[in-house]
């Protein structure tokens, strides 16, 4: 959850991360290509993070009601 609310909080920090993740270099992205591809980078990973937010809030839950009751029903 911490991440996928990172990818909407410090998008640049994201986003620099996965450059150098994919090109070795945490400036790539940025410079190598337009800034309307950045920003539709920039997006997709917001909306990357707000779907893992959302998937951790499920799991907790899940985690925090009926796993902890031991209820198969829910």
């Amino acid at each position: 959850m911490v991440f996928g609310i990172g990818m909407i909080v410090v998008p640049e920090l994201i986003r620099q991360a996965f450059s150098f993740l994919v090109f070795a270099a945490r400036d790539t992205i940025q410079y190598r290509f337009s800034a309307p591809a950045v920003g539709y980078v920039t997006l997709v990973h917001a909306a990357l993070g707000a779907v893992m937010f959302g998937w951790g809030a499920a799991l907790l839950l899940v985690l925090l009601g009926p796993f902890r009751r031991g209820s198969r029903k829910g």
